[in-house]
């Protein structure tokens, strides 16, 4: 490899950068250890960190490299490249499989440099095939940076092996790109589509290329899944549908299907159980995973997806959970990370079969990783395997892997949610962290899964300004039969047949968490004539999903909910989050209870900047008072770039009544061309003394509010009208109160919509 370095070095670089910057060359080899060339990545490291824009001719190689800031992808693993100048450290990777090579480099003006890079396979993967299901261009999907040339060059350099094309709304295909750059038996893919609707993003596949794609514009969850799975390709196969980021704000597939993060549940009438899988991973942060409530860094996410699949496996669902990319550019977000592993009993790309990942993925006989390789078996039975316990007790057994680079510190054993045993994991780098068989009793029928986690970030592999980007793995379950009658009975039905049966129920905190809060919902269900004694057991809980269960259920009960236990149990949800705070608001105001209207300032106070993301759940489970009552100036020319140089409207200006047809339900919908408009509009409170009240403001774009001429609350950039993304609080005084907004529109709908929590109040134009 030596003498190919010095070969390489006679070649004419591939020019990365301009001529005109000082630069230095690099010749650079990466190979196995049996000297087999290696695709693979280059990450350089210097002084400008990872946003660098280092290499700025990102199409100077199309057919060999893929380039953008400071990365350098290359399908042959070996080439020529001009570097900038100054110290770096660069690394050489293969994706989570393998091990990476780094070297200090000084590079000067005009010199020579070699790289030479042996990469070995740490995991032992044999007999899996790892997939990114969610993948993304900028050709088809209109956003990032990645064109189809640079996505499958990527894909090959991180080591995928199966990739699912899903571009919004376009059945894409990476065939042509994978015959013209000569990989066919080096990436095996298949045509889908991010169908993009206004109740969220799913993912179907596989399609038909030559298809149009499905529509998008639905908003009914069974005529949408009913059409994609009627769509035909050439395998013969249904459609899998696999729920996209279901909890980003906005394109929240359960939050807009009414999926309650509590109980698990859905009234709403567009929703549907009929999907196969659902992402519990989503980008290199792996966002899904922590509930975005208790960890920040969690990007648009609200709550955790991961503990919305453990509330639908305990209602007897059988969803597959996955994890993906969701990656739309080259430098970050990585292709790959993080990405599913498939037991398909086949090691070699050539021998995938698209029917086989359908079906693995159908038999949950897969695990989602941004790094730890987990192999779990209960009974010897593989993972989405039934199996009947004997004498009810099986054998576990557990397996860990991970590269060099990775992290692993904790490995978790969950039954039914809970987290029943923990092991640490020493920090030994060698492949193999971590091997378990142990024996677990099971009196009823279960199901069990392995998580393994990180502490430090996966990095040089994913680099990340702002997020948290953990080594994190979770398998699918084993479902357990523990008393042998053929059938498996899920908690939420073995919880009604306990709460059916008339004899003494034993103390809540025998039970699991998970069961736990089953148990205080099912009550209230059932009209239980313990509910609120079991309600009361919850509430004095420290447990966050017991908690936030015996709340919900104090508030489907009401009046008859024990109001002390709800009183008692604010000291604990302050110790949580705003969310747990919010969700025991909710319940007094249900209960009557007097103290709840002055601690939701202090429930969404909590939230801090994360209230706007809970919207939806704020305004609806309160009793705003809408505005409808405005004065509205006419809209003029917006005259400033930001809301710094706004004041209270000036004496001048001249008011009329808004039209009636312009309020529905105190959504204002304010007239005149609306492109570049600002209008202004004012309403006055009447209150019988002084006192602070809650507001919720909503409006598109900029947006300042004063109350008698004071600033109360201003939010620039764009913004929704409903739901409204701004919670204030506000003083009133005795008597008249003038309240006035302006709104600064830039396009699209011109309005807003204003709410007070306040019954005691008088409202007027």
């Amino acid at each position: 490899m030596h003498a190919l370095l010095l070969a390489l070095l006679v070649q004419e670089p591939i020019q990365l950068l301009d001529t005109a910057v000082p630069q230095a060359r690099l010749a650079f080899d990466i190979r196995d250890p049996e000297g087999q060339p290696l695709p693979g990545r280059l990450t350089f490291r210097g002084a400008g960190g990872i946003a660098a824009n280092l290499f700025t001719r990102v199409e100077a190689a199309p057919d060999e490299l893929a380039v953008r800031k400071n990365v350098v992808y290359s399908l042959r693993g070996s080439g020529v490249i001009t570097v900038p100048t100054g110290s770096f450290q660069v690394f050489a990777t293969h994706g989570l499989e393998w091990s990476l090579a780094e070297q200090r480099f000084e590079f000067e003006a005009g010199k020579d440099y070699r790289f030479e890079a042996v990469l070995r396979q740490e995991i032992d993967s044999k007999g899996w095939i790892s997939g990114d299901f969610h993948l993304h261009t900028l050709t088809h999907s209109g956003h990032g940076d990645s064109n189809l040339k640079e996505r499958v060059i990527s894909l090959v350099g991180e080591g995928v092996e199966f990739a699912v094309a899903t571009d919004h709304n376009h059945n894409t295909s990476y065939a042509p790109e994978v015959e013209a750059l000569k990989l066919d038996g080096k990436l095996a893919h298949i045509t889908g589509n991010e169908v993009t609707t206004p109740i969220g993003h799913l993912n179907a596949f596989p399609l038909d290329a030559k298809r149009p794609p499905v529509r998008a514009d639905l908003r009914d969850s069974t005529e949408l899944f009913r059409i994609i799975r009627s769509e035909p390709n050439e395998f013969g196969v249904v459609p899998i549908i696999q729920l996209n980021h279901p909890r980003f704000v906005a394109i929240d597939w359960f939050g807009q299907t009414g999926l309650d993060p509590i109980s698990g549940t859905s009234t709403q009438a567009n929703w549907s159980d009929a999907f196969d899988a659902l992402e519990i991973f989503n980008a290199n942060g792996s966002w899904g995973y922590f509930d975005a409530e208790t960890v920040q860094n969690q990007g648009t996410s609200v709550h955790s997806a991961l503990v919305d699949w453990f509330h639908l496996l305990n209602r007897g669902h059988r969803h597959a959970a996955i994890g993906n990319s969701d990656s739309h550019t080259v430098h970050y977000e990585f292709a790959g990370f993080p990405r599913n592993f498939l037991q398909l009993g086949v090691d070699r790309v050539p021998d995938v079969r698209t029917p086989d990942v359908i079906q693995a993925i159908r038999a949950k006989r897969l695990f989602t990783t941004s790094g730890p390789f987990v192999e779990f078996s209960v009974d010897e039975a593989p993972l989405g395997s039934q199996i009947s316990a004997q004498g009810g007790r099986v054998n576990v057994r557990i397996r860990v892997q991970a590269a060099g680079w990775c992290d692993v510190d904790r490995v978790k054993l969950v039954v039914n949610g809970d987290v029943i045993s923990q092991w640490s994991v020493p920090q030994e780098r060698r492949p193999l962290r971590f091997e378990r068989e142990t024996g677990l009793d099971v009196a009823r029928d279960a199901w069990v899964l392995v998580m393994v986690e990180g502490d430090d970030p996966i990095d040089p592999l994913v680099e990340s300004a702002n997020d948290l980007c953990l080594p994190l793995a979770v398998t699918n379950p084993v479902w357990i039969d523990a008393d042998g009658d053929g059938r498996f009975t899920p908690l939420s039905e073995r919880v009604r047949a306990d709460l059916a049966q008339p004899t003494l129920l034993p103390p809540l905190a025998a039970r699991g968490a998970f069961e736990q809060g089953l148990v205080c919902l099912t009550a209230v269900q059932q009209a239980h004539p313990e509910a609120a004694a079991l309600i009361a057991q919850g509430l004095r809980s420290s447990e966050r999903e017991v908690l936030l269960c015996a709340a919900r259920a104090a508030e489907q009960l009401g009046r008859q909910a024990p109001m002390e236990a709800l009183e008692e149990a604010w000291p604990r949800a302050q110790k949580l989050d705003g969310f747990a705070q919010l969700t025991l608001v909710r319940a007094m105001e249900a209960c009557g209870i007097p103290q709840w209207q002055s601690r939701l300032p202090d429930a969404i106070g909590a939230m801090l900047n994360r209230s706007h993301l809970h919207a939806r759940e704020i305004s609806e489970a309160f009793a705003w008072r809408w505005i409808e009552d405005w004065d509205v100036s006419e809209p003029r020319a917006v005259e400033s770039a930001s809301l710094g140089k706004f004041q209270p409207s000036p004496e001048d200006v001249v008011w009329k009544a808004l039209p009636e047809e312009a309020a529905q339900k105190g959504r204002i919908t304010l007239s005149g061309t609306p492109e570049q408009r600002e209008t202004r509009v004012r309403c006055w409170i009447d209150s019988p003394d002084k006192r602070e009240v809650f507001l919720a403001l909503g409006a598109d774009d900029d947006v300042c509010l004063w109350i008698n001429g004071v600033e109360a609350a201003r939010r620039t950039g764009s913004g929704r009208t409903d739901p409204p993304q701004l919670f204030v609080r506000a003083n009133l005084n005795q008597g008249a109160n003038r309240v006035e907004l302006l709104v600064q529109n830039r396009k699209g709908a011109h309005g807003l919509r204003l709410g007070v929590l306040d019954t005691g109040l008088t409202i007027r134009r």
